[in-house]
């Protein structure tokens, strides 16, 4: 089956083909009329080649489509024994596997002949392999045709595309950064943000961006959630000074002469300088933990006020029921105690309101006496008025909250989640077990997206472990030591 010219089929101008399924008309001339009619079109006949060939690099590569088709069947495996002995549809479980073995064959086999249907049809000088980087992942993506990409620097993403062919491909930086050059592009073509080009030959290319100098009046770039869900579950510890994650800012007062900052505080000017600082008012990277706020009675000499907010801009329109979860930690408790906030604006002038949990509560992480702590709050609904909107801001505000002496609570934030729909549970898990003691917990749950691991030996009381983020192919793993005299311990996943 994954041999049959499908795109033949559907262009065939003197069907049907009775020969394939006898009494078949579904590709009578009246019913392949409109595409080949499109396809007449050399604009359109350009988007349909490259759309072909995103999807067979994205959604319909071999690698995911295998992954999609090996979860599904673990996932109803224990139950085909007892169905197959019930129904007999299919007659039993060999046939049943059988069947999955041909699924797996038809997602492996199928690009190649797919691709060979598509020169043949147009006439291409067949394939060849685009490779893209980028040269700071912090930094922007790179639009190519209808994707979107971030590849990491030291792993390209590559693709096969169709020689005689024009592609087009653009680098859009990220708020803090701007575009600089193409590396593997000579001439003016280089410093172009957009190109298009017809392929010879492969084509390799880097996006080199910079640090945009800070002007303190840009807005951050929104993140359409009808992309997706935004998440944030880092911050390396290695950002340039000036920039910040994608769709965000982190923002302090502009001078250093104010008290304690609390809910009443403005804050307006960015944070320009480096995440690595190990003294006075401070924004640290902690990596996989987020990013820390720590306000000191000497803000940085170098441009520092006070601190401090971390803002979101994101798009909403044609989205409703927009859900927000975020987790809230405790780096270092100390006598002068700080929350975290979070609160709302429809645009970016109106004032800031606070998000309100389901007993009408702000929705807010409060410091904990337990260094190291920290809890997932949420997932909250937005107010309705968020909903169908071209731009929203979230505010996470780190905030003053009692005591007059003393240090200040370091807090953290991470594992932000904006979604307009709930992810589902973390599916099917697995124990392994490991050479010299442990194991290895694996599940399945949405790509990019952090689960909490919880442990029990009771089944009552449940303590955090850790926290996992799902693979791009949805697949958790997390490693497991149990104390050597336990007589069990009990784990799960969750979201948030």
């Amino acid at each position: 089956p994954w041999t049959f010219n499908m795109l033949a089929y559907n262009l065939e101008p003197a069907g049907p083909w009775t020969n394939y399924q006898p009494g078949n008309d579904h590709n009578a001339p009246p019913l392949t009329f409109q595409l080949r009619a499109m396809l007449t079109n050399p604009d359109f006949k350009r988007a349909f080649i490259n759309r072909f060939a995103d999807l067979m690099n994205s959604t319909l590569s071999a690698p995911r489509m295998t992954g999609i088709i090996a979860r599904m069947a673990a996932e109803i495996s224990p139950e085909m024994g007892e169905h197959c002995a019930r129904w007999r549809a299919p007659a039993d479980w060999p046939t049943w596997t059988n069947n999955v073995a041909w699924l797996h064959q038809f997602a492996t086999n199928r690009a190649t002949f797919a691709r060979q249907h598509l020169t043949n049809q147009f006439a291409l000088r067949g394939t060849l392999t685009v490779t893209l980087r980028i040269s700071d992942t912090n930094a922007g993506v790179i639009q190519f045709n209808t994707l979107k990409l971030a590849p990491h620097t030291n792993t390209p993403w590559s693709g096969t595309y169709f020689r005689d062919n024009a592609v087009t491909f653009s680098a859009q930086p990220f708020n803090g950064y701007r575009f600089k050059s193409w590396s593997g592009l000579a001439g003016p073509t280089a410093t172009n943000l957009t190109n298009t080009l017809t392929l010879n030959g492969n084509l390799s290319l880097t996006a080199n961006f910079e640090v945009l100098p800070p002007t303190n009046s840009a807005l951050p770039y929104a993140h359409d959630l009808a992309d997706g869900p935004y998440i944030l579950t880092s911050w390396s510890t290695n950002a340039a000074a000036g920039s910040h994650p994608p769709h965000m800012l982190f923002l302090q007062t502009p001078t250093n002469a104010l008290p304690d900052p609390g809910l009443a505080t403005e804050f307006t000017n960015w944070w320009t300088l480096p995440y690595n600082r190990s003294s006075r008012s401070r924004i640290n990277a902690l990596g996989e933990d987020g990013i820390a706020f720590l306000n000191t009675s000497d803000p940085q000499a170098d441009g520092g006020g006070f601190l401090g907010a971390a803002l979101l801009a994101i798009r909403t329109l044609g989205r409703a029921n927009i859900q927000v979860t975020w987790r809230g930690g405790t780096v270092n408790p100390n006598p002068r105690a700080y929350a975290i906030r979070l609160q709302y604006r429809v645009g970016s002038t109106n004032a800031f309101a606070n998000v309100l949990d389901a007993q009408g509560q702000p929705v807010e992480y409060q410091r904990n006496a337990v260094r190291g702590h920290s809890a997932a709050l949420g997932p909250v609904t937005l107010p309705p008025d968020c909903n169908d909107q071209p731009y929203v801001q979230l505010r996470w505000k780190y905030y003053w909250v009692s005591g007059a002496n003393n240090s200040r609570d370091q807090l953290r934030l991470d594992d932000i989640v904006v979604t307009d729909q709930a992810p589902p549970a973390p599916g099917t898990s697995r124990l392994t077990p490991q050479l010299g003691g442990g194991y290895t917990l694996e599940f399945t749950g949405q790509p990019g997206l952090p689960y909490s691991v919880e442990s029990s030996t009771n089944l009552v009381q449940w303590t955090l472990t850790g926290a996992v983020i799902a693979s791009p192919t949805g697949l958790g793993v997390f490693t497991v030591s149990p104390a050597t005299n336990e007589l069990a311990r009990f784990l799960r996943v969750r979201w948030p």
